[in-house]
């Protein structure tokens, strides 16, 4: 994968995380009545979309849940003219896994709350559109108290929910699952090999042309800088010589760009998809001809020392970062004594900052996700090298 692409899926991923974590939580008080309350983060989700379910703790004691893995440890009601119907759901869990674990056990401190994400079983509980609430009951010091969430709506995707999902997730998910069904194994490692290469291959050109354009662009770097040196102090003059260079050396600047724009879509699409593959309740998104498919029969052992569903904190990262370090080395313009000391800092902070970035992400993802960006970086570099010795 290019460096810009890797800028760009990178700061899509920060800004989802600020914007998960971005609201404030608010001051708890106690209640005496009901100790532990449910509060749903939304109170209208669209298809699809999990639901977080806030357990709050209104007493001076801290509370310790030990749920029964891997059973839905709530109750979830659908409303229907004004009657509750029961909605069930369940998930062959690997509850020897930490993080499922971390799910079913936790302590919530006094005057605290803590997120239950339901994404594990939300299609199945919403897949029928409608109005539900969350009910539990919790024994506390020996009595009991009913726990009851506030209402909340599952709705229609929005227009541009259903192009991203109907055009370009979807078939992607499909695509990987009908590669899996010819998989030794139904092995999940060897499928998002085959899925990214095949990719690769179909968006060959557009890459072609942006390593060719980003090349050219490096090339007349040292020429840029001194035209930036030379008129500094009059910017519509750097302007005009800036576009002559470009002009002589025919040169578009958004070349390099466009056909990141294209495939961007879709390489970030397939990031999620293969998060999406490794959770249980997306079964529903598998079409009718790969039914006989089942997400639990996919193997995620990919070599003995590593399991796609799981996080790889060491051996992993390091194969990631060393790969993205190779490309950008590659791809970055060669410096000289006249190179300007600021754009040389940029340029180093860039080539460690980031292969170390990508590292600590790879950390935290499941491992199908490091597997894909490694293979695709690791394309992106033998790209990189025959265009490099074609300029």
């Amino acid at each position: 994968m290019s460096k810009k692409l890797f800028n760009l899926a990178l700061i899509f991923l920060v800004i989802s995380l600020l914007l998960g974590n971005s609201s404030q939580p608010s001051q708890i008080i106690e209640n005496q009545e009901n100790p532990i309350v449910f509060q749903t983060s939304k109170t209208q989700y669209k298809k699809g979309k999990p639901l977080a379910l806030e357990i709050i703790n209104q007493s001076q004691k801290q509370m310790i849940f030990n749920f029964e893995c891997p059973k839905f440890p709530f109750e979830v009601f659908k409303i229907q003219n004004g009657k509750k119907q029961a909605v069930l759901a369940e998930n062959n869990l690997d509850c020897s896994d930490k993080k499922i674990q971390s799910l079913f056990e936790f302590k919530v401190d006094p005057l605290s709350e803590h997120t239950f994400s339901i994404e594990n079983w939300s299609n199945q509980l919403f897949s029928n559109l409608g109005t539900f609430v969350i009910e539990k009951d919790f024994i506390v010091e020996g009595q009991t108290y009913r726990s009851e969430s506030n209402q909340f709506q599952y709705v229609k995707r929005g227009i541009f929910s259903k192009i991203w999902n109907d055009l370009i997730y979807q078939p992607l998910f499909n695509l990987l699952i009908l590669i899996v069904s010819f998989s030794p194994n139904l092995n999940l490692g060897i499928a998002i090999i085959i899925l990214t290469l095949v990719l690769r291959a179909i968006l060959h050109k557009q890459n072609k042309k942006a390593m060719i354009a980003q090349k050219k662009l490096s090339k007349i770097q040292p020429k840029l800088n001194e035209i930036r040196n030379k008129y500094k102090d009059d910017q519509q003059k750097m302007a005009q010589e800036t576009l002559k260079i470009w002009s002589q050396e025919k040169i578009n600047p958004l070349s390099s760009l466009t056909p990141m724009l294209v495939q961007f879509p879709i390489l970030i699409g397939l990031f999620y998809v293969i998060q999406g593959v490794l959770n249980l309740d997306n079964q529903y998104l598998i079409y009718d001809a790969l039914s006989h498919i089942k997400l639990q029969d996919i193997g995620t052992q990919f070599t003995s020392l590593i399991d796609l569903k799981k996080t790889n904190k060491i051996i992993l990262p390091i194969i990631v970062a060393s790969l993205q370090f190779t490309q950008m080395y590659m791809t970055l313009p060669k410096t000289n004594d006249k190179t300007d000391s600021t754009q040389k800092g940029i340029q180093n902070g860039m080539l460690y900052f980031m292969p170390a970035l990508i590292a600590v992400v790879t950390a935290t993802l499941p491992s199908g996700v490091g597997l894909y960006w490694g293979t695709s970086t690791l394309v992106g570099i033998c790209q990189q090298y025959f265009i490099n010795k074609e300029n």
